[in-house]
């Protein structure tokens, strides 16, 4: 796995980032991508966007959240020994856990999570028929919307604020990464 992750000249994200369909490809190549995200991108790209948000991840950003961690990874032990020695680790854990630190990382509020999950679900599990939203692609670009009214309205709200408690490194789509912070604290 290590391999793979040093060797971004060999292994790709674009132009897909999970395996789909030939036909999706096909679909893509035909109408061109319906969004470009940080796990669609390889270098020079990548490296440049993933860097606008390296400091929230790194140690001494990551030590503020300890007890957040350490109270998400209580609640999912107590979880399994509740569901009584016995539990699908994928559904009652693992699919939970690193997406709920993920989330809090960027400040979201735990009311939001399980929306998170099912947007997260719906759009990286399309191919999936238990996890899509629908069959068009009508109905995958309404997860997209979705994301787009979740994410846009979460910026608004935190411009307008003036605590500088949550990550603010914000910048317009399209916009290249060195592109100003719209407000920085």
């Amino acid at each position: 796995m290590l391999e793979i992750e040093t060797r971004n000249d060999i292994f790709l994200n674009a132009p897909r980032p999970v395996l789909g369909e030939k036909a999706a490809d096909d679909r893509r190549r035909e109408r061109g991508d319906v969004f470009r995200t940080l796990i669609h991108m390889d270098e020079p790209d990548h490296k440049a966007y993933r860097a606008m948000t390296a400091q929230w991840f790194q140690p001494s950003s990551l030590r503020k959240l300890e007890g957040r961690m350490a109270e998400l990874a209580k609640r999912y032990v107590d979880r399994m020994v509740d569901l009584g020695g016995s539990c699908d680790f994928i559904q009652d854990v693992a699919v939970h856990y690193p997406l709920y630190v993920i989330l809090s990382i960027l400040g979201l509020p735990e009311s939001d999570h399980p929306r998170m999950l099912k947007l997260t679900q719906e759009l990286f599990g399309a191919a999936d028929e238990e996890m899509r939203r629908g069959e068009t692609t009508e109905d995958f670009m309404a997860v997209i919307a979705d994301y787009f009214r979740y994410f846009g309205e979460l910026t608004a709200s935190r411009r307008a604020s003036t605590s500088c408690a949550q990550p603010r490194r914000t910048t317009r789509c399209g916009e290249p990464p060195s592109a100003p912070a719209s407000r920085s604290c």
